[in-house]
């Protein structure tokens, strides 16, 4: 893949990233702090925040932080890494990237 093409991918998944990091923590402000809906809205924040920063992953070794969250903070992370993984086409058109919404979660594990 030319230098420009992954250039240009960079930029719509980072525009992507951005997009669903706002929309994540303007959601996450309608629900009680600490609620599985909020908690699930910061998954989806910082999963977002991993598209943007990527050296945020690379301090983070394995699983065992997302393993140590809960629930509805894992459920968001997934659901929002997914999605923006899926961000660039293979011509690198931009797709729209909905915002994933919380199912009823059970926040113990």
């Amino acid at each position: 893949m030319s230098a420009a093409k992954q250039e240009a991918r960079h930029l719509v998944a980072a525009r992507a990233a951005r997009a669903m990091a706002k929309q994540a923590s303007d959601a996450a402000s309608t629900w009680p702090v600490g609620s599985a809906e909020w908690r699930f809205y910061h998954g989806v924040e910082t999963a977002a925040q991993h598209v943007l920063h990527p050296q945020m992953g690379s301090v983070r070794e394995g699983t065992a932080w997302l393993d140590a969250e809960g629930a509805a903070f894992r459920a968001g992370f997934l659901e929002g890494a997914a999605l923006l993984a899926t961000a660039v086409t293979s011509d690198g058109s931009p797709l729209h990237v909905r915002l994933p919404v919380p199912r009823r979660i059970n926040d113990e594990g």
